[in-house]
């Protein structure tokens, strides 16, 4: 019996200590615009400040947003720039759309939140920017590399059906 235990304890640890190691490999490091606001983002200040840190954060992950579109939009093939513009066009109207409807009488809105309801949907919006930043990141990774490489391929490697055949002349 005492086999048995020591055997599934053993084994137990192992799954633990796996799953632990497994976990803390998942979690990306904190983004540099996140560890700029570390700690501003929460209710340790005045309500002041936490609209405050929430707009400098949103205008931080805004520039960011930008630059990567530019950046995306630079590298991308015509067809595939206008499809993000579209894209990126639509983003910007849902999300303003959502806003103007959200916030469209803040006195009902801090009436139903209150006033503490209300800056977290500010930070709400704020987390949408930043999520749109990090998709083009992303997007810049996944398509603009693809994309590069497809153009050399396909302007650097012939395309051959047949193989060449080399004769001697005598």
């Amino acid at each position: 019996m005492k086999s048995i235990t020591l055997f599934l304890t053993l084994v137990l640890g192992i799954f633990a200590l796996h799953g632990q190691y497994t976990v803390q490999a998942d979690i990306p490091p904190p983004h540099p615009i996140d560890k700029k606001y570390d700690g501003k983002l929460e209710f340790l200040g005045s309500n002041q400040e936490m609209e405050k840190n929430i707009g400098e954060a949103e205008a931080d992950w805004r520039a960011l947003m930008d630059e990567n579109l530019q950046l995306l939009l630079k590298k991308l093939p015509p067809t595939r720039r206008k499809q993000l513009q579209e894209s990126q066009k639509a983003w910007e109207d849902a999300r303003s759309l959502d806003r103007n409807f959200f916030f469209n009488d803040p006195a009902e809105l801090r009436h139903a939140l209150g006033r503490e309801g209300e800056i977290l949907s500010k930070m709400e919006f704020m987390h949408r920017v930043k999520k749109r930043a990090l998709d083009l990141t992303e997007y810049i990774s996944i398509f603009a590399s693809r994309d590069e490489e497809e153009q050399k391929t396909s302007i650097s490697t012939p395309m051959v059906f047949f193989p060449r055949i080399e004769t001697e002349k005598k």
